[in-house]
């Protein structure tokens, strides 16, 4: 079998790069024929020399970077030279017993990217690792507010609303992007994959009803360390970037009301008001992920207080990996992870008072390896390997495939 994958960027930037790259590593050792497509570089060095898998990079430029750059722009609504240049890639792969899976197509690349595995009758499958096949922003989020949106995407209210905060530029090209994917790309779609019940229940009101759907939690790959003891430290651990939809500052303020100490792991444009909302938290900036899993390891409990609505939330199956509660905000997939009060906590989304609460709760050590232990016990009993992962996407590209035959025989 051929698997083509499809990602915005060649290089991990997110959970969805590294959930992509480290699935194509997987199928190549299981001697299928991997082909990525990435619209910008650099290459990952995991990738670069690795057996059974060709990368093609296509040195697109983000659309976001410059509102006023025309061309990019005109190309992130639908690229004709990328549809051009995976034509040509295709002609090189056989078609008979190929599918192709897009990862990602949203900063980079355009549908179009799409347009020739259509043509050719090549399968095509979708990983929703956000919310772009029901948002045009992909988080159902008012960035400026802090809350999530009620609207449903390209309603009137939604084409009024401008959600992200940028100018009428922004706003208006992101809804017209996601009004031209709508119309020709989702009927062609042969299945969807979801990384949480939680995305597709959510979703479930904008996908089309012939296209099956289902969960492929996304694998994790450390390897499994003795659980940590949470009451030998005080800290609590904020990972992830510092901006607005992650809520550190609710964080900090919350470490600050709890008269509790706080380290952020990460870095970005919300450094300066943690600072200002809790001038006793550390920040550490980005780290490497075996020192990220040493602080995780070294902490009483992860805080995730995220205001959107997240996918799943790979840092916090780190933690219960290692034997550490989270504390999560109650409207984020991360609750399917936590069973409340028994593997961590739940609070209330955008509350610092509630969030605050939990952490005076886990000042008792007890009660932190208690729910440590658990979690523990519950991350191992039923974790998603990556062979799992794998078994999973073979029995999806499989059944697409035997889908397509069967059609072509009638």
């Amino acid at each position: 079998m051929t698997v083509i994958l499809v990602n915005d960027y060649a290089r991990i930037n997110g959970g969805s790069a590294k959930v992509a790259f480290s699935s194509a590593r997987g199928l190549a050792g299981r001697g299928h024929r991997v082909v990525l497509i990435a619209g910008q570089g650099p290459v990952d060095p995991s990738l670069a020399d690795a057996p059974g898998i060709e990368v093609h990079c296509l040195h697109r430029t983000p659309f976001q970077e410059d509102f006023r750059n025309l061309k990019v722009l005109r190309h992130g609504l639908w690229d004709e030279e990328v549809e051009r240049a995976t034509d040509k890639i295709l002609e090189g792969v056989d078609l008979r017993e190929a599918v192709l899976h897009v990862h990602t197509c949203r900063d980079v690349l355009s549908p179009s990217v799409l347009m020739s595995a259509i043509r050719r009758n090549v399968p095509v499958v979708a990983t929703a690792h956000e919310y772009q096949f029901g948002c045009p922003s992909g988080t159902f989020l008012l960035t400026d507010e802090g809350r999530p949106c009620g609207l449903r995407g390209l309603s009137s209210g939604c084409w009024k609303t401008n959600c992200t905060g940028g100018g009428l530029p922004s706003h208006l090209w992101l809804r017209t992007r996601q009004a031209i994917y709508r119309r020709r790309i989702p009927e062609h779609l042969d299945y969807l994959v979801f990384v949480s019940q939680y995305s597709l229940d959510k979703l479930r009101p904008y996908l089309p009803p012939q296209v099956p759907a289902s969960v492929v939690r996304n694998p994790y790959e450390a390897e499994r360390l003795p659980g940590a003891n949470p009451s030998q430290s005080d800290a609590f651990l904020f990972v992830g970037g510092l901006v607005a939809h992650k809520a550190p500052v609710l964080a900090a303020q919350a470490a600050r009301l709890a008269n509790v100490p706080i380290v952020f792991v990460g870095d970005g444009p919300e450094r300066e008001r943690v600072k200002e909302a809790n001038p006793d938290a550390e920040i550490t900036g980005w780290l490497a992920p075996s020192d990220v899993q040493s602080r995780i390891r070294s902490s009483r409990a992860l805080v995730f207080p995220s205001v959107w609505f997240e996918t799943q939330g790979l840092v916090v199956q780190e933690a219960l990996a290692n034997g550490i509660p989270a504390v999560v905000s109650d409207i984020t997939a991360a609750t399917e992870a936590v069973r409340d009060g028994e593997t961590g906590f739940w609070f209330r989304s955008g509350s610092a008072e509630d969030l605050a609460d939990k952490l005076r709760q886990l000042r008792d050590g007890a009660l932190a390896d208690r729910l440590g232990q658990a979690a523990y016990q519950e991350f191992w009993s039923s974790t998603q390997t990556l062979d799992r992962h794998l078994d999973e996407l073979e029995a999806i590209y499989q059944g697409v495939l035997n889908m397509r035959l069967a059609g072509a025989s009638r």
